[in-house]
């Protein structure tokens, strides 16, 4: 049992959920999220934190030359547009 004035440790899911709400809809990459939060299973931290009730959304793209496939993700805002 944590002391109640010992400092809480933040879990990938918290640091993933903070990142994504203080990107204000705005799209936020995968390896922007795994900097943030230190977590290798994005894609699973992000269904976390749908479970905590935000709807996060996942968009992919793929580079027409490399053929490498970026993943993106975001809460989005009332009337935010659907742009990447």
């Amino acid at each position: 049992m944590n002391h109640p004035t010992a400092p809480t440790k933040l879990s990938q899911t918290d640091l993933i959920e903070r990142k994504l709400l203080a990107a204000h809809g705005k799209w936020v990459s995968l390896p922007d999220l795994h900097k943030a939060s230190g977590a290798y299973a994005v894609h699973s931290r992000a269904c976390d934190v749908r479970r905590r009730g935000h709807t996060v959304e996942n968009r992919k793209k793929t580079h027409p030359i490399t053929k490498v496939v970026e993943s993106y993700y975001r809460i989005p805002q009332p009337e935010q547009p659907e742009l990447l």
